[in-house]
């Protein structure tokens, strides 16, 4: 199945909401089996996306899992690829920042590098990115990073930034195509939300939280166009005008969901969180949703927009490092599944039936744990019969090698028979050697690591279902 996470969201972006968006994202592919589509905007500056950067080992997995298939971006409106978005908004920048030196007024900057310190003040790093994308130069920025030691950190977080960038554009099976008809607005979810929602007085808990959020949006969108009624930025700076009270964060709390709920429409074929046509549905599932989000707030896990500069250092802090599920052994895991599948021409996302969500994502979590078992029972058989067949060829060897040695020996003194020991072990050594490798067949420490690995993926997977992804080390 294809899910949309709203956990990545580029707006959750403290330190507990980017390991708890790890946690998603891990438990949805190697538990679920499900593919995980990413909107431009979770690619360009999602922190629980982008946390795994920071470890070169899980960085390469990560990168690993967008060339299977099992991560993608959805294209949309009109960018073909990753690389085209980034660079649109890079250019974006440069056009501003020459503007402002030319004495000229520039507009406000109408789009965020909100993940790295990519800005239009800063025009040296934003022609090297530009650079980068655009002639495929990824080695510019690690040539950048050992001449600017102050800022090595900043340059080799670019670079894998810049190399994934580039993967995805060339990659067919990291791409998600385009939505063909019109998707729902973020301005439709909010309507639907006003209407679903009507202010009453007898709210309390979450319901009255609505009514407030609900109260401040009405108020404020009559100073909004209906073409601007589309960009959460716009909506953020008409709060941003607001006195910072509990009603003005329900606001920005209503505006993340339903601008969530709009870039998740917008997926094509994309597994949904409710019915679509389905008030009642679509009302239960935003209020779940929307009380979720409310107390991840309230504890302080989540910092709302108001608090940007506080969002902003900690994401910009490279010191900060979130802890990471085991990407090592859910890529070998998944890339076994993936294998097994496509050698016997099945569907890694199949259409899975099922009349509510609830039930299409138990059957798939049943067929990826069925796919998981054949392929690991299949890999554990192999490795069985090719250690049998390792001591079968090693003993048939070594006892040709003592038939064709002890006719050799005799007449020759102590020295020739040390000549003919050697002799014979590097000439058998060398015929184990092409036999193993003519027919693949493993040696005795290779089928010893795998049984091994299967162990540590058993343990992953029962972690996991307590609800705690296991990582090298200890627990998440």
């Amino acid at each position: 199945m294809y899910v949309y996470l709203f956990e990545l969201d580029s707006v959750r972006n403290s330190e507990a909401e980017a390991a708890a968006g790890q946690r998603t994202l891990f438990r949805e592919i190697v538990a679920n089996g499900n593919t995980v589509v990413l909107s431009y905007n979770q690619l360009s500056d999602s922190a629980a996306f982008w946390a795994a950067l920071k470890n070169e080992e899980s960085y390469d997995a990560v990168m690993e899992l967008c060339r299977l298939g099992m991560i993608q971006v959805s294209l949309f409106a009109g960018q073909r690829t990753a690389a085209q978005y980034i660079l649109t908004h890079v250019e974006s920048c440069m056009r501003r920042l020459e503007k402002r030196r030319g004495g000229e007024r520039a507009d406000e900057q109408g789009f965020y590098f909100s993940l790295v310190p990519l800005d239009d003040g800063d025009g040296e790093l934003l022609d090297d990115v530009f650079h980068a994308i655009q002639y495929s130069d990824v080695q510019l920025l690690r040539e950048k990073a050992r001449e600017h030691s102050e800022s090595a950190e900043k340059y080799l977080f670019l670079y894998r930034y810049v190399e994934l960038i580039l993967m995805l554009s060339r990659s067919e099976t990291a791409n998600h195509p385009q939505k063909p008809e019109a998707s729902k607005s973020l301005s439709y979810y909010l309507d639907e939300v006003r209407l679903l929602f009507p202010g009453t007085d007898d709210g309390t808990g979450i319901d009255a939280v609505l009514r407030c959020g609900i109260e401040v949006l009405r108020r404020v969108s009559a100073e909004i166009c209906t073409e601007d009624r589309q960009r959460r930025s716009v909506w953020y700076q008409l709060l941003e005008a607001e006195p910072y009270t509990r009603e003005v964060c329900a606001a920005e709390a209503i505006i993340d969901l339903c601008y969530n709920y709009a870039v998740e429409d917008s997926i094509s074929g994309v597994d949904k969180r409710y019915a679509d046509g389905d008030a009642e549905d679509f009302r239960r599932q935003f209020r779940a949703d929307m009380e979720r989000y409310w107390n991840s707030a309230e504890s302080g896990r989540h910092v709302f927009h108001w608090k940007d500069d506080v969002r902003k250092n900690a994401q910009t802090d490279f010191s900060r490092n979130v802890a990471l599920p085991d990407w090592t052994t859910a890529l070998r895991l998944v890339r076994r599944n993936v294998a097994f599948a496509r050698k016997r021409g099945e569907h890694i996302a199949p259409e899975v039936p099922g009349k509510s969500r609830a039930e299409r994502r138990a059957n798939q979590k049943r067929q990826w744990a069925r796919l998981t078992k054949r392929s690991r029972r299949s890999d554990l058989l192999a490795a069985a019969l090719y250690a049998a067949a390792f001591v079968v060829v090693s003993y048939l060897l070594n006892g040709l090698q003592e038939l064709v040695t002890g006719s050799l020996e005799a007449g020759i003194g102590l020295w020739g028979r040390l000549l003919l020991d050697f002799i014979s072990v590097a000439v058998f050594g060398l015929i184990s050697s092409v036999l193993f490798t003519r027919f693949g067949l493993p040696d005795i420490l290779e089928t010893v690591e795998s049984v091994k690995n299967g162990v540590r993926e058993r343990e992953m997977l029962a972690a996991l279902e307590k609800g705690s992804p296991i990582r090298k080390g200890g627990t998440l």
